[in-house]
């Protein structure tokens, strides 16, 4: 995808491969997403009453189905703030910096 896009770069940058059978547990997660909540130091993680009305507002009520989801948007979700919260120390260091250097 990032060739594609004329985007080069190192191996480990390029995009992750999704297998089809993991497409709607992406899907899932990214509306999901959109339901997060928000506090004072920024994004919380997704509430488990919002997973499970997902899974039932779309129908997913396999026994397999439920506990792979649950696993895998939880696990996602953490990814996903642990990226947030790491770019957002990044970005609180550099203005740190730039405050020094202005001094």
């Amino acid at each position: 995808m990032r060739r594609e896009k004329g985007i080069i770069g190192p191996p480990e940058e390029e995009d992750p491969v999704l297998f089809r059978d993991a497409v709607w547990i992406w899907n899932g997660f990214q509306m999901l997403i959109e339901t997060r909540d928000y506090g004072m130091g920024g994004p919380m993680h997704i509430k488990c009453i919002e997973i499970e009305s997902y899974l039932r507002l779309i129908g997913i009520d396999d026994e397999d189905d439920i506990p792979l989801f649950f696993y895998c948007v939880m696990r996602l979700d953490g990814l996903w703030l642990s990226d947030y919260y790491e770019k957002q120390e990044h970005k609180k260091k550099i203005e740190e910096q730039r405050n020094r250097a202005r001094r």
